[in-house]
């Protein structure tokens, strides 16, 4: 039994070292697809967009953001009005499109990066 814990063990602590950067990998075709919808006239926009994974407590969190701490301060504008023009493919809406499209793949990458990782 003693050996079962111990491999049990091990498990554990490989999949708490692999959850952060498996999140990051699960959340990437979403900024990734953000990227490609975001309206770029000054790019201030799209270069100010990230993916940041964390460990709070026993949990993993994950965000894909633009315009952290308000800069551009306009990030907001551009993302919900339906009603500025903007040169195809970019759109109003680009995050929120960008996580539709890509939300129900989140687990699966996930999942698939720890088995590899862990060699499963």
């Amino acid at each position: 039994m003693q050996q079962v814990i111990k491999n049990a063990q091990k498990v554990i602590d490989a999949v708490e070292v692999t959850s952060l950067p498996a999140l990051r990998y699960a959340l990437k075709p979403i900024y990734d697809t953000s990227q490609e919808l975001v309206p770029k006239r000054t790019g201030k926009l799209a270069r100010s967009g990230f993916v940041e994974v964390r460990r709070r407590g026993s949990t993993v969190e994950g965000v894909v953001g633009y315009a952290r701490s308000e800069d551009p301060h306009y990030a907001v504008f551009v993302h919900e009005r339906m009603d500025f023009y903007h040169a195809p493919p970019t759109q109003a809406k680009f995050l929120e499109e960008a996580v539709n499209r890509h939300i129900n793949e989140v687990p699966g990458r996930y999942a698939s990066y720890v088995r590899k990782e862990l060699g499963l």
